[in-house]
């Protein structure tokens, strides 16, 4: 079962906003009283529980897929990987809006590739693969891990302010549910293919926290 260890630590996209907010808050208690700062505080405090960044205990068993945010399990099934142009499974997740914005690997591996489009979709641009609706907005993440398998991370953001923030490169390694990014608001599906030989280990309507909850497994024969 996923275990969370809340702390008072901002993920590092948010602390810009709660110092913002800080500070109005100081201003206000200074100029106008504690009175009239009680809402700006209270702002704050909503503030640092939404931008919070805690600690997560994930599986040690290396071909298991932990959810890369915290949200519901939306559908689960086959589909075609329009970015590897393969057959997978499609495990589909919708982010919630009170749990914590912190994106995270779901597996170990090599990030091989990234798409992220402005306008014109990137993998379109570059790669001639086909963009998915609302494309020009959604960042995708191949990763490949040691024993070969490819894993395709998609962010669909649910606002044009509300992008996804990545702090992995092209051919950096990622760890098992290591912190990779930052998405404010919780307002995105979340997609995962997988290979079509693996487990799956999630339904429709689970519940999941990022680097913790396992969804499917990586068999090899």
């Amino acid at each position: 079962m996923a275990i969370e260890t809340e702390q008072i630590r901002i993920a590092p996209p948010g602390r810009p906003i709660a110092l913002v907010i800080g500070v109005a808050a100081m201003v206000v208690a200074m100029t106008a009283g504690l009175w009239w700062s009680a809402l700006v505080w209270l702002l704050l405090g909503v503030a640092v529980y939404l931008l919070r960044d805690p600690v997560r205990v994930t599986t040690s068993a290396p071909l298991a897929l932990v959810s890369p945010v915290d949200g519901r399990v939306y559908s689960v099934g086959a589909a075609s990987d329009p970015y590897l142009r393969r057959e997978a499974f499609l495990i589909r997740m919708r982010m919630n809006r009170r749990g914590a914005y912190v994106i995270r690997s779901p597996i170990e591996g090599k990030v091989f590739e990234q798409w992220f489009a402005s306008g014109t979709p990137q993998s379109v641009v570059e790669t001639g693969r086909p963009a998915e609706a609302g494309a020009a907005r959604c960042r995708a993440v191949w990763i490949k891990t040691d024993e070969g398998d490819d894993i395709t991370l998609v962010m669909h953001p649910g606002c044009r302010l509300c992008r996804p923030r990545f702090r992995i490169a092209t051919g950096e390694r990622v760890g098992h549910g290591q912190r990779c990014g930052f998405l404010l608001g919780g307002a995105a599906l979340v997609d995962i293919f997988v290979p079509s030989s693996s487990r799956l280990d999630c339904s429709a309507g689970d519940p999941v926290l990022a680097g913790s909850t396992i969804v499917s497994t990586l068999v090899h024969k």
